[in-house]
């Protein structure tokens, strides 16, 4: 077994197809891997933006905003330091002063939620897309065809936004007053308390919302990132080889196996980048203009349940949930016309940034999701056998 990893060729009539399955074993080490990588990574790639401390961020849950809301006041106005600003530096300050209980209770419970919305949406994509593939003639799941990734996708982004839900209406019903204010400590229990105030009508006021948006968005996502990695990498593959076939037919230098393993693999490499920059840049074009409409949506929603709170039966609540889309549209409006901007304009004002802090993330994580694919789908039966 070679130490080096040599991704697999995406071939139209693949022989060895049963290789690029995945069991649920594998799927689950796949998907986990990615998902605790990619949640780090979000995280990371923030800091080259110097993103200001705020409880609410691009990415789906920000373990540090307890930890920026706690000590980064005192920081403000003054120039920007790694030493002092920097997440490290941040995270180094709240353990001296609060001790190591605050990994537990401030640092995993949103570290965990991500990794948690990762393994969903990764396994069922997998899950989906080899059972798609299964029994199609030169198809695997390291070559599908597009409408199976399309399919797999949307299955995927819709698990993801069902088990989210709960999560979701922590967050959206949580302010850093409460999370700073001492007695909640523990987000584990302050989550619960939120749930529990919330009930199951409040936990998923919204949800329509987030269920097209997550769907579509992760639909597109994975297509875009299947297209390009595989059809797109097999188009330039060819072309590379037509020229060097007439540049060995000049020189009468043929190439060497070794060398053209190696310039696939880079090849290969250059081309799960490129997808998945151009898969994550699609799925925040497509969530970014669903998100803002969410927030206005579900800070409605937090205004109702305070408004209403013990006051309304469940039917009553419920009628006034439905009618809240309604609402919310005629806020929509209203805060257009104010903006004088055009709606595409209104709907992707401050995308840029949002985008410089999710591609290099997303991207690191696709390349590693794809690594570990095609490196365990080959080697891990051995394995764990």
């Amino acid at each position: 077994m070679n130490s080096g990893i040599v991704f697999q060729k995406p071939t139209e009539d693949n022989d060895d197809s049963k290789k690029a399955t995945l069991s649920n074993k594998n799927t689950q080490v796949v998907s986990a891997s990615t998902a605790g990588i990619r949640a780090v990574l979000v995280q990371f790639s923030s800091l080259y933006l110097r993103t200001p401390a705020k409880l609410f961020r691009p990415t789906r849950f920000d373990y540090m905003a307890p930890i920026r809301i706690f000590f980064g006041a005192h920081l403000k106005g003054k120039p920007y330091s790694p030493f002092s600003h920097s997440n490290p530096a941040l995270l180094l300050r709240a353990i001296k002063t609060h001790g190591w209980e605050l990994i537990p209770n401030k640092i995993l419970p949103p570290l965990v939620a991500n990794s948690v919305m990762g393994i969903v949406l990764y396994t069922t994509y997998l899950s989906c897309l080899q059972s798609y593939t299964n029994g199609q003639e030169g198809r695997s799941i390291a070559n599908p065809r597009l409408i199976d990734v399309f399919r797999a996708g949307f299955i995927a982004g819709a698990a993801q936004s069902l088990v989210a839900a709960p999560i979701d209406a922590i967050y959206a019903r949580s302010n850093a007053s409460e999370i700073i204010g001492g007695k909640n400590d523990n987000l584990w229990i302050y989550g619960l308390h939120k749930l529990k105030t919330s009930g199951f009508l409040g936990v998923f006021a919204g949800y329509s919302l987030s269920l097209v948006k997550e769907s579509t968005s992760f639909a597109i996502y994975f297509t875009t990132f299947e297209a390009i990695k595989n059809k797109g990498y097999r188009i330039t593959e060819s072309t590379m080889e037509r020229i060097d076939r007439m540049k060995n037919s000049l020189l009468g230098r043929p190439q060497g196996d070794t060398v053209k393993t190696k310039s696939e693999n880079i090849l290969r490499t250059t081309f799960i980048l490129l997808a998945g920059a151009s898969a994550a840049g699609s799925l925040l074009a497509v969530q970014y203009p669903f998100s803002k409409v969410q927030s206005i949506h579900l800070a409605r929603l937090e205004a109702l349940d305070i408004f209403n709170e013990n006051s309304l039966d469940k039917k009553s609540k419920f009628r006034l949930y439905y009618r809240s889309y309604l609402d919310t549209f005629h806020q929509l409006v209203s805060l257009h016309e104010k903006s004088k901007l055009s709606w595409t304009r209104w709907f992707y004002k401050g995308f840029v940034r949002n985008a410089l802090t999710t591609i290099p993330a997303t991207s690191v994580g696709l390349l590693v999701f794809e690594i570990l694919r095609q490196k365990l789908s080959d080697e891990i039966e051995d394995r764990f056998s």
